[in-house]
């Protein structure tokens, strides 16, 4: 029946208007970065998020706070910036074939392998638009991603190894002047796999413990002064940098980041 039924007949009578919460398990199942980055509630078409200076940055205050004990407080709009983030989506759609139906298994179990692997394609794909939302790609359709405002951000919130894609060598020093544009102490610390290797070699040749820390999730990952350091596959080993620190192309390069948030 369901099948004789036009499209829009069976998305009307038989498919639940509300994201059924498998759906929901299924893209969290193993995914530390999506249970651990901060999730904030907004109305309308965005979240509208106010913010500071990176932390080595002097916060301009030009108000007059300055007072005696008989003056009284002027009345002035703060001096802090607008980051509007908009609301996007995304949207994918499974088949099943006939002629994968003529394999001996059933419609039931064929429904739910596909589920399945497209619940899969859509968290890889919201992870990497989690990095490379908008940027260096341009697509209007996708939600900005950091990458994206590093790009406007470049002079004040990218430490820059390198003037090339051909990349140079990984610093514990240069990464602890990533952290310290964090305003207070990050929460996380965003790799790829060789980059996770690479600190892990440099701590090993100084002679420091590799610690392990528990996550949001149950997972236990490395740490770096108490931060967690989490493995993204979706954070390449072939970008090409600029030679203001930020990532131009995803491929051409020898080069990978290293995210502090």
């Amino acid at each position: 029946m369901k099948k004789s039924l036009g499209e829009a007949d069976v998305s009307s009578l038989y498919q639940s208007r509300e994201l059924d919460k498998v759906l929901v398990k299924l893209v969290d199942y193993m995914n530390p970065l999506r249970q651990n980055m901060d999730r904030k509630p907004g109305s309308g078409t965005g979240y509208q998020n106010y913010r500071r200076a990176a932390g080595l940055t002097a916060n301009a205050f030009s108000d007059n706070i300055d007072v005696i004990e008989t003056d009284s407080a002027e009345e002035k709009a703060g001096t802090y910036s607008e980051l509007y983030l908009p609301y996007k989506t995304i949207l994918s759609k499974g088949r099943v074939y006939r002629r994968v139906q003529k394999t001996g298994a059933s419609i039931a179990d064929l429904m739910r392998e596909e589920v399945e692997g497209k619940a899969i394609e859509l968290r890889d794909a919201e992870e990497r638009r989690v990095f490379w939302g908008n940027s260096p790609t341009a697509n209007s359709k996708q939600w900005p991603g950091i990458n994206s405002y590093m790009v406007t951000n470049a002079s004040t919130q990218v430490v820059a190894l390198t003037n090339t894609g051909t990349g140079v060598t990984l610093t514990l020093e240069a990464l602890d002047r990533a952290i310290d544009l964090n305003l207070g102490n990050p929460g996380l610390i965003l790799t790829s796999r060789t980059g996770r290797r690479k600190l892990n070699a440099l701590l090993q040749a100084q002679q420091r413990f590799v610690d392990k820390i528990e996550i949001k999730g149950g997972f236990k990952v490395m740490s770096y002064n108490d931060i967690p350091v989490v493995a993204c596959t979706n954070i390449p080993d072939t970008l090409n940098i600029t030679s203001g620190g930020t990532v131009s192309s995803l491929t051409g390069g020898s080069s990978t980041t290293v995210i502090s948030l």
